[in-house]
């Protein structure tokens, strides 16, 4: 928009005869408009002239050397944005609730906070693409201007209709990104690293040091009991003493 206003202000004084210039002059007398400060006014030749063209510029139109007779819009069929987000990743979709008979121009602003309740400044992404079973899908759009828009994010969208560089009055419809689907999230959790083991043992095991016996184990004698060995020791030496000697 920028370069079609630059290009036809030059071309104003530099393209135009003398006569042609008066008649836009005549015609932008016709079309009202309003102040910054709220007052009403009319257009000169050369706003006229210059925002005319510059609308047709957007949409790669050729420009009018001759001021366009007024016309007369319909109501914009464009509906609410809705955002989805899926396992192919976020998508953009504006419901249309009507014939689209003119061209739609579509603009939109870089993702914001979501708790912002009002626009500010727009850029043109391109037209309205041709709607299906009601709804067209303006992802590439976006995408191309601002990347994905990050979760959590707030979206304003703006749509205004044209004819013959004739504009009529925008239509604002905003949404709040999603998170990532849970299907999609749980991916993203399974492909994480597992955590290490921890080890629940005591420090002698961590650092490889052998344990004492426990009380209750067959490697200890318990308290006033003699050890295995030394029991069957005794044993065998109280045989010996009930065998008779020989020849007794």
């Amino acid at each position: 928009m920028r370069s079609g206003v630059t290009y036809y202000s030059q071309a104003w004084r530099a393209k135009l005869t003398e006569e042609q210039r008066q008649r836009w002059n005549v015609a932008g007398a016709k079309v009202p408009t309003q102040t910054r400060c709220g007052q009403a006014g009319v257009q000169t030749g050369e706003q006229h002239y210059v925002g005319i063209n510059a609308a047709r510029w957007c949409i790669n139109l050729p420009g009018f050397t001759e001021p366009p007779e007024p016309v007369s819009l319909p109501l914009n069929p464009v509906g609410a944005l809705s955002i989805i987000a899926s396992e192919q990743g976020v998508r953009l979709l504006l419901t249309v609730i009507g014939p689209v008979t003119e061209d739609i121009m579509v603009f939109g602003q870089a993702p914001c906070s979501a708790g912002r309740s009002k626009r500010r400044n727009v850029s043109y992404l391109g037209l309205l693409p041709a709607p299906v079973d009601g709804v067209s899908d303006i992802t590439a759009l976006y995408v191309a201007r601002y990347g994905v828009p990050p979760p959590g994010t707030k979206i304003f969208i703006v749509t205004r209709q044209q004819k013959n560089g004739w504009e009529g009055q925008d239509k604002e419809t905003s949404e709040i990104v999603p998170g990532t689907p849970p299907v999609q999230q749980a991916s993203a959790e399974a492909a994480l690293p597992l955590n290490p083991y921890m080890h629940k043992g005591c420090t002698r095991g961590a650092e490889g040091i052998a344990e004492i016996p426990a009380p209750c184990s067959q490697e200890a004698a318990e308290p006033g009991k003699p050890p295995a060995d030394a029991s069957k020791t005794a044993g065998a030496s109280e045989e010996l003493k009930r065998i008779p000697p020989a020849g007794g």
